[in-house]
């Protein structure tokens, strides 16, 4: 997996990974977190840079995107309901 850096903080990277997917990954005060932006061929690499410093942008501020994601997954489902 190549990684390439986004933005002014180190630790910031985006990158393709196996899966051919763009991610972010970041590191909050406790651990590193990454962030899968997309698929290739949905997202190309323009938009998934100008994505990753959205997102990069929210770190910045103290949101987490990756942990706000993480729990719309585990969120109950209408089905569940």
């Amino acid at each position: 997996m190549a990684f390439r850096r986004v933005g002014p903080q180190p630790n910031a990277h985006w990158a393709r990974c196996c899966k051919r997917s763009y991610v972010l990954q970041y590191r909050v005060p406790v651990r590193s977190r990454r962030y899968t932006i997309g698929p290739h061929g949905v997202w190309t690499p323009e938009p998934a840079r100008k994505e990753a410093l959205v997102q990069l942008a929210r770190v910045a501020k103290g949101e987490n995107p990756a942990e706000e994601r993480e729990q719309d997954h585990t969120a109950i489902a209408m089905k569940q309901l």
